[in-house]
């Protein structure tokens, strides 16, 4: 006789074991208790587990089917989900539609809402919550327009959720005021430790990171991916893991401690855990790190046809490292092109207050003006001369609105883009105010390569001056912070400059 029927709750706990247990894709022993479940709860907890493990196995199209049946159960429920991409239009009512709701409610409020009661608020909090971890893998447009619509399932029923933070990067504000409640909701739980990986994905993954200090958001980042390992949800703590190696490359962390830990990172994801997409990201930074520090050329970094749209969609982290290691290294033709190649893949969708985007706008700016001086002395080509000023400008523009909201995070380089701005119109006092700004911030951000880059590019303006004094102090801070980075290539070419100047 079967089991399900003469021994239904053994049966049911025996499969739960089973899936947990073996924590690889056994779709069979999910399916079975998927069938055979009389409760939805109970669906809904064996949706959420599957949906787990095929992101770890990378099954995008198992994600792809499971995201479109969470949206079945949650129109069963009365949350009229579009199974369709959704249009920014869509986005963006349903995002100032939560926007106002929440401004009309105050904390205190939101912190007394109760936590899910009736049998349908459980049921639709889950499969809210399976849904948007789906969403951020396999449909990312989709994803803010989720967010959104669960933030007004929890104002309209008073229903307190802490996995609402990041409601769309386009409004920050709101989104930082949410995921700060969010944080604060995980105190009410008894679940908090398994919830936090979630939050904390979301909220220090795309909003933290423009209010809050770079290397706090680094610290939250490692924290939620121990948790998420302690707790089982691996897939999160994967993503956790390329934030956190990500971050600290933005962030200047000493490269040789930086490989040491990509080296850990990989032999471990790569034995342990089996998630080949992440294990190619991490290589993809290690040579990064090792590109940076001078032990392979940029040029072994091509690991993708940087001309094919799709890895701009598919790949921005890659794209990202590419452009921080040609910048540094000088080779602000490349940063041009790949750049231009970004924004024409990417389009309207590209978020323009995402942290992402005010990076490559910082870098835009660098490659921009080191471009304008190198050809200043050539003949003058009016339109492309016209072109590469409104470059500047609007990368100067992106940056000081992220400063903001941010100084600790983006007024150095606010400060670095305007000294090179100044410098090219020959506004030589207003330039090296600029430059001393640009380094001192830097320092008390604890921001080093960038530090060592600004004194690089403020000696390069006193050079250019003729005040070889001057230059040289700065091209030796140059070296001193590019050495403090781990950056042999970089420390090596300040010390050829500073032998070339001493002798000059």
């Amino acid at each position: 006789m079967d089991s399900w029927i003469t021994q239904y709750d053994l049966s049911l706990e025996s499969y739960f074991l089973f899936s947990k247990a073996a924590y690889s894709y056994k779709k069979d022993a999910l399916n079975k208790v998927i069938e055979h479940a009389t409760s939805l709860q109970i669906k809904l907890d064996a949706y959420a587990l599957k949906a787990s493990i095929i992101c770890n196995a990378c099954a995008p199209k198992e994600m792809g089917q499971l995201l479109d049946t969470i949206v079945e159960v949650l129109r069963s429920l009365g949350e009229n989900i579009p199974l369709a991409e959704v249009t920014n239009d869509d986005i963006s009512s349903q995002v100032c539609l939560a926007e106002k709701q929440f401004g009309k409610v105050s904390k205190d409020l939101l912190l007394r809402s109760s936590k899910s009661s009736t049998a349908n608020q459980i049921a639709v909090m889950q499969a809210y919550y399976t849904l948007v971890n789906l969403a951020y893998v396999t449909r990312p447009k989709l994803y803010p327009y989720l967010i959104a619509r669960w933030a007004q399932y929890c104002l309209k029923h008073q229903v307190s959720c802490v996995y609402t933070p990041d409601i769309s990067s386009e409004h920050t504000r709101v989104g930082h005021r949410i995921g700060k409640l969010g944080l604060s909701l995980l105190q009410h739980y008894d679940t908090s430790m398994t919830l936090l990986p979630s939050v904390h994905l979301i909220y220090y993954g795309h909003v933290g990171i423009l209010f809050e200090p770079l290397q706090a958001c680094i610290d939250m980042h490692r924290r939620a991916c121990e948790i998420g390992l302690k707790v089982g949800d691996t897939s999160i703590a994967a993503i956790h893991q390329q934030f956190l190696i990500v971050r600290q490359l933005y962030a200047g962390t000493n490269l040789l401690a930086l490989k040491k830990e990509l080296e850990h990172e990989i032999k471990i994801t790569d034995h342990y855990y089996g998630y080949p997409i992440l294990v190619m990201k991490l290589h993809s930074y290690y040579k990064t790190v090792l590109s940076l520090i001078g032990t392979e050329t940029p040029s072994s970094l091509e690991l993708y046809d940087e001309d094919d749209k799709e890895v701009y969609d598919k790949q921005p982290a890659y794209v990202m490292s590419r452009i921080i290691t040609l910048t540094f290294l000088g080779h602000y033709e490349r940063v041009k092109h790949i750049i231009k190649r970004w924004e024409l893949a990417k389009g309207e969708n590209e978020s323009k207050i995402s942290y992402r985007w005010i990076y490559l706008c910082f870098y835009r700016g660098i490659a921009a003006t080191g471009l304008a001086r190198s050809r200043k002395l050539k003949p003058a080509n009016e339109n492309a001369t016209r072109i590469k000023e409104k470059s500047i400008i609007q990368s100067i523009d992106a940056v000081q609105k992220a400063a903001e909201l941010s100084e600790w995070n983006f007024q150095n380089k606010a400060s670095l883009l305007l000294a090179e701005k100044y410098s090219l119109s020959l506004k030589n006092v207003d330039a090296e105010r600029q430059y001393n700004d640009a380094i001192e911030q830097s320092k008390a951000s604890s921001f080093v390569h960038e530090e060592g880059l600004a004194s690089e590019l403020a000696g390069t303006h006193y050079e250019r001056l003729g005040n070889t004094a001057k230059a040289l102090v700065l091209f030796q801070r140059a070296e001193n912070c590019y050495k403090a980075w781990g950056s042999t290539v970089k420390s090596q070419q300040m010390q050829e400059k500073c032998l070339e100047l001493s002798q000059s």
